[in-house]
């Protein structure tokens, strides 16, 4: 789905994938590339105009999330790979979670 959305730019489909990868990542323990995958959801939900955190659909994952990973990294810890997420950027983190674009075909 991620690669797909990515592959036609749909901005829009990839913040949602995104929040549901980050819950996916996050209940199977993988809770720093969970907070990469979610604060690439941000940016983009941003960039979509919808800067409150997506749909309301997607609120009780994006919650789920934040409590698995305050749970497990702390805080310092999780806002530390939030902002370092945020800095490198939604495509970046796309990339070291899907591959480089070339491989998405």
């Amino acid at each position: 789905m991620l690669r797909g959305k990515r592959s036609i730019g749909d901005r829009y489909g990839l913040a949602l994938g995104l929040d549901l990868l980050a819950a996916a990542l996050a209940a199977e323990g993988a809770i720093e590339q969970a907070a990469a995958a979610r604060a690439a959801a941000e940016v983009l939900w941003s960039s979509v105009g919808q800067p409150e955190r997506g749909t309301p659909d997607a609120r009780h994952m994006q919650a789920r999330y934040e409590r698995a990973a305050h749970a497990v990294l702390g805080e310092e810890r999780h806002e530390e790979l939030m902002a370092r997420s945020v800095a490198i950027g939604s495509e970046r983190v796309l990339q070291d979670l899907l591959g480089p674009v070339s491989e998405v075909n």
